[in-house]
């Protein structure tokens, strides 16, 4: 009889995320269909997060509290697009912020019986990820088979819900009929809602689906077997005296690239205008080759971090790895120079900025390898880390107004030195974030009015919802 009762509280658990899937496929159709990103995306959010949270927590499912820290990011992303409409964020922040709510979503709810350390690839939905689709059958049960009692139970709550919507549609149609014809304005909400065109078999359809999924991700999160796993990973051992030859001749390889071409790596404008290159030539020669020498040394150190984390490491090879990761910096600070000089000359783009800020982030990643390098930091604290600051970068970048930054820096270089100004690129390549940088050039004297004029012309004028609302 106990174990009836358990099935039954825990089928009707499982039946209050499905409706919450429902509600929230059809807050996606209200809130997003032919609108554009504004308030209506922190509305979502909120919403989910709300209601997700209080079913969690009735049905007694919320085991790690330190997950509501994914709440930061995911808020500040959600309230990023309500302000700016740079690229990153309108074309961006979307998928980051779905990301981040799944993974809130398996953080808060995964459970830990035997107290195993916490890892993401120990979350069973993570290494299989059919693990959702395999519970539309209780899906299918829950909604049509009651379980109270042995005989009769199959098809009785099915028959139910039949009847009930035969009862309720002549009631439906007989009040839905007399606010028609009281109410011009409902009449139109009522014509619009039920009006079988493509459009809305594709809303209905899209609203069915989402439930669908979201639904059966929802299904898993309350599954016994949504715990955590211990996974014990064999780590391949690079032996001391390989590491020790690696990290010298590389070593070697770096300081004699430093060595000689000190003064092209760290020359100035006039070095460059000396030695006949163009800003460009000098910028690009080696810039993306340097960049392209930091990604690769990360993936070195991290790999090499995963044995000697596991199998430990001498002081002589802690000692190689430093000067390895100071020879890095000073890569990192030549192709940071680099497109300085490139900005300083030419002027700055999205593009252009964020390789900029890609090299802090190299910085950021190259102290924390040499930090956790001698304080013996496991892997899994200096794995995690390294997400953590990406979080954390992301999160400022996508904070910041950077195309009004780009225009910013653009006009001040046209007002104060007297360079060229490009204009086009301001108008037709940045979001309307840059528009008070453009009118501050044109009150400056800038001739391009026809070029504003121009853009303002492409936008098309519509009558936008509330949740479409920008700052």
């Amino acid at each position: 009889m106990s174990s009836l009762l358990t099935d039954n509280k825990l089928r009707y658990v499982r039946l209050g995320f499905l409706g919450f899937a429902l509600a929230m496929a059809v807050a996606y159709d209200v809130f997003f269909f032919k609108k554009q990103l504004g308030v209506n995306v922190f509305l979502f959010v909120l919403f989910f997060v709300a209601g997700f949270t209080a079913l969690a927590a009735l049905s007694r499912r919320i085991h790690n509290r330190w997950a509501f820290w994914f709440l930061v990011p995911i808020f500040v992303l959600s309230l990023d697009v309500l302000l700016y409409h740079n690229r990153l964020v309108t074309e961006g922040a979307p998928f980051f912020l779905f990301v981040l709510l799944v993974v809130f979503a398996l953080a808060v709810t995964v459970a830990n019986p035997k107290q195993h350390p916490f890892s993401f690839w120990g979350i069973p939905m993570l290494k299989n990820i059919d693990i959702p689709f395999l519970q539309w059958g209780t899906m299918m049960t829950d909604l049509f088979y009651s379980r109270e009692g042995k005989e009769g139970g199959r098809g009785r709550a099915a028959r139910h819900i039949v009847i009930g919507l035969l009862v309720s549609l002549p009631l439906l149609f007989l009040f839905g009929a007399l606010f028609a014809n009281a109410d011009p304005i409902f009449s139109d909400w009522i014509r619009r809602a039920f009006d079988i065109t493509p459009t809305g078999l594709w809303r209905f359809f899209r609203t069915l689906l989402i439930t669908l999924f979201l639904g059966s991700f929802l299904y898993a999160l309350t599954d016994v077997r949504h715990a955590r796993e211990w996974i014990e990973r064999k780590v391949w051992k690079i032996e001391s005296l390989i590491s020790g030859v690696v990290f010298t001749l590389v070593n070697l390889l770096f300081l004699v690239f430093v060595f000689i071409q000190f003064r092209y790596l760290f020359g100035s404008a006039t070095y460059v205008l000396s030695n006949e290159l163009t800003f460009a030539e000098y910028a690009r020669s080696g810039f993306f080759q340097l960049v392209w020498v930091l990604i690769f040394a990360a993936l070195f150190l991290v790999i090499n971090y995963r044995s000697a984390a596991s199998h430990g490491m001498s002081m002589a090879i802690k000692l190689l790895k430093s000067v390895f990761i100071v020879q890095v910096g000073v890569v990192a600070v030549s192709a940071l120079h680099r497109m300085n000089v490139y900005q300083d000359e030419f002027g700055y783009t999205v593009l252009r900025l964020y390789v900029e800020w890609f090299i802090y982030f190299i910085f950021a990643l190259l102290v924390l390898t040499l930090v956790s390098i001698f304080v013996c930091s496991s892997f899994r604290t200096f794995f995690y880390g390294v997400l953590g600051i990406g979080l954390i970068a992301l999160v400022i970048v996508s904070s910041l107004n950077v195309d009004r930054m780009i225009a910013r820096e653009n006009v001040d270089r046209y007002i104060q030195e007297g360079k060229e100004l490009d204009m086009f690129y301001l108008v037709f390549e940045l979001s309307e974030d840059a528009e008070p940088e453009i009118q501050r050039a044109l009150e400056q004297g800038f001739d391009m009015l026809s070029v504003l004029e121009e853009k303002r012309k492409n936008k098309t004028k519509e009558n936008r919802s509330w949740l479409e609302f920008h700052f």
